[in-house]
């Protein structure tokens, strides 16, 4: 799908696109919740899943994703709608990992190349989509596409390909629900000191960076924990009420 940053769509924005392709029109250029449940017809259309023949839908958790109109179309057409954790789509998202990489790169030589071929000129929006035709063709191969699926354990099954600390960017973003902050009574700062630590002697305390006398593993986030992003402010960008 091409979205154009334009208020009404021709069917001539797409001249040279891949197959299948298909173009709609934002104010914006960038999709929004009418745009995706759009692409999720087109998704139904084309790969004529239902109940009984279900698909996996892996996604990020952009608010445009998060719809009930796009969530029910989903359940109705046997589409798995599956969001991967905040900040691990590189690790996670099997075109992220694998595909957007070949693409990008075969992307930016028919750029250059038709840069050489036009001097003096700019791509215009409507020439995108015959450039990203070309270099459609070269990445989208069914070797990078299995690949993907292959690198994030998705298939073959592999829940032992990451470690822990590879979800700790997510973390940072872990909120708790607004609606039950008012509703929770805040819990006492606990301390670190066990009673048996705090009535040892003094010569026998422990040092600072000195590991404790048993071998239990303590993670670093338990002493230095992971920073929470604040609650968004809510702001009106500036704009004066009308």
């Amino acid at each position: 799908m091409f979205i154009f940053p334009r208020v009404n769509y021709k069917d001539h924005f797409i001249r040279g696109a891949p197959a299948g392709s298909i173009g709609k029109a934002t104010r914006s250029g960038w999709i929004d919740c009418s745009i995706f449940v759009k692409y999720i017809r087109h998704i139904i259309k084309h790969t004529r899943c239902t109940s009984e023949h279900k698909i996996l839908h892996i996604l990020d958790n952009h608010e445009s994703h998060i719809s009930i109109q796009a969530i029910d179309l989903a359940n109705e057409n046997g589409i798995v709608m599956l969001t991967v954790p905040p900040h691990a789509s590189h690790r996670l998202q099997p075109l992220d990992c694998v595909v957007y990489g070949p693409f990008k790169a075969v992307y930016d030589q028919a750029i250059n190349t038709w840069l050489r071929s036009n001097p003096g000129k700019t791509v215009a929006i409507y020439g995108i989509p015959t450039i990203v035709s070309e270099a459609h063709l070269s990445a989208m191969t069914l070797p990078n596409i299995t690949a993907g699926f292959k690198s994030t354990g998705i298939h073959l099954f592999n829940r032992d390909l990451f470690a822990e600390g590879d979800f700790a960017p997510s973390e940072s973003t872990d909120k708790p629900d607004p609606s039950l902050e008012d509703a929770n009574v805040a819990e006492p700062e606990t301390d670190l000191m066990t009673p048996e630590t705090s009535a040892r002697p003094a010569d026998q305390s422990q040092t600072a960076g000195a590991l404790p006398s048993d071998d239990k593993y303590v993670s670093p986030s338990a002493l230095v924990p992971i920073s929470k992003a604040g609650p968004r402010k809510a702001t009106n960008k500036g704009r004066k009420k009308g």
